[in-house]
């Protein structure tokens, strides 16, 4: 099993240096490696109990599925530590035109096709071939991205897949 720790930079020499120390002093894994993410800023600003500029996980799956914000975050980060902004306009946006507009739209589509074939699929066309081959060769690549800590990049192709399959519906 490999253990990741996701972190702010703002913790590092703690995370990096006493929590592995102690983990190893009390008999536990240590963590594989470590990944340090830029800050979390909430449309524009620090993040701030005081301020009214925190979102709370708890509050936030009250009104909304947190898929939808892992998939936003995700398109947001990288292996650079640069900070992260998590803007409720751009986040309605991607969510809607990204995430149901073009990935959710593949599958709805998808599965009304199928029922109304019966439930069978015909042979695919060369065009049909193509896009399955150029899906499959792009695997490879999205889980280089996600080993290498490039969750934007991966996105970017997943959503570059979802187009193509749009087009060839």
């Amino acid at each position: 099993t490999e253990i990741y720790h996701s972190i702010g930079k703002d913790i590092v020499y703690h995370h990096a240096l006493f929590w592995p120390s102690m983990l190893k002093t009390a008999d536990l894994a240590t963590p594989t490696g470590i990944w340090v993410h830029g800050m979390l800023q909430v449309n524009g600003a620090k993040m701030s109990k005081s301020r009214g500029t925190s979102v709370f996980a708890t509050t936030f799956h009250k009104h909304v599925d947190p898929v939808y914000l892992r998939y936003y975050l995700a398109c947001k980060m990288s292996s650079s530590i640069d900070d992260i902004d998590l803007n409720f306009d751009d986040f309605v946006s991607r969510v809607n035109s990204d995430l149901i507009g073009k990935i959710t739209n593949v599958a709805s589509r998808g599965a009304q096709m199928l029922q109304k074939l019966g439930g069978t699929m015909s042979p695919l066309s060369d065009e049909g071939r193509d896009l399955v081959l150029r899906a499959q060769e792009l695997g490879e690549e999205i889980a280089k991205c996600y080993e290498e800590l490039e969750f934007a990049k991966a996105m970017v192709l997943i959503r570059s897949i979802a187009d193509d399959a749009n087009k060839y519906f």
